[in-house]
C-alpha cells in the first residue's frame, strides 16, 4: 500500500479503543471502552443498535422530550464518551472523525476535552451541529492539544430528543508535531 502525502504510521494508528462498538462488555452490556454519559435530567438513553455503518453494532443516543427536562436549561445533553489516559500527551495535531446519522429532532456533534496531569481542564472544543441527516455522514473535528496535555476525552453527542447513531470513530494523530517552547 502506498500513501501519498501522509505518514503511514499515522494512518495505521488509532488510539480509540473499540472504535466500531463491536466488543460488548459482559458486565455492563454496553460497548467495551465506552461510557454512556448524561449531563441532563432526566437522562436520555444510550444503547447499542444493529443499524451499524460497518460491522454488527453502533451506538444509539436518544434524548427525551424537552418539556420533561428539569435542568435550568431545558436541553438534552446525552452522549457516549471515551477517556484516553496514555495515548495522547503534549502538543499534538489530531483529527477526531466519526460517522453518524441523525433524526430531524436530534442534534449530532462531538466534543473533545483535555486535562493536565493534575486533572485541570485545559481545552474544550466542539464540532458543528447537525440535524436530519438520513445517510451515514462523516464528521471531523481538528484538534491541536496544549503542551501540558496528559489526558483527552472524546464525547459523541446528541443534544436533541430523537435518535443519533454513531459508528467508526477514529483519532488520527500526526507524528510530525514536536514540542516547541518558542
Amino acid at each position: 500500500t502506498v500513501f501519498i502525502g501522509r505518514d503511514v504510521r499515522a494512518a495505521a494508528t488509532n488510539p480509540i479503543m473499540n472504535p466500531s462498538f463491536e466488543q460488548v462488555d459482559a458486565e455492563s452490556g454496553f460497548a467495551a471502552s465506552w461510557t454512556p454519559t448524561y449531563w441532563s435530567n432526566p437522562h436520555g438513553k444510550v444503547t447499542l443498535s444493529t443499524e451499524a455503518r460497518t460491522g454488527e453494532r453502533c451506538a444509539l443516543i436518544r434524548g427525551v422530550p424537552p418539556a420533561e427536562i428539569t435542568d435550568g436549561t431545558p436541553r438534552n445533553n446525552n452522549m457516549v464518551t471515551q477517556r484516553l489516559e496514555h495515548s495522547v500527551k503534549g502538543v499534538r495535531k489530531l483529527t477526531l472523525e466519526f460517522w453518524f446519522k441523525a433524526a430531524p429532532n436530534a442534534t449530532a456533534y462531538c466534543s473533545v476535552m483535555t486535562h493536565d496531569a493534575q486533572g485541570n481542564q485545559l481545552q474544550y472544543m466542539s464540532s458543528t451541529k447537525h440535524q436530519d441527516v438520513t445517510e451515514w455522514t462523516q464528521l471531523s473535528l481538528p484538534i491541536s492539544t496544549a503542551p501540558e496535555t496528559a489526558r483527552l476525552t472524546v464525547f459523541l453527542r446528541n443534544e436533541g430528543e430523537g435518535p443519533v447513531w454513531v459508528d467508526d470513530v477514529s483519532l488520527r494523530v500526526a507524528d510530525d508535531v514536536l514540542e516547541n517552547s518558542l
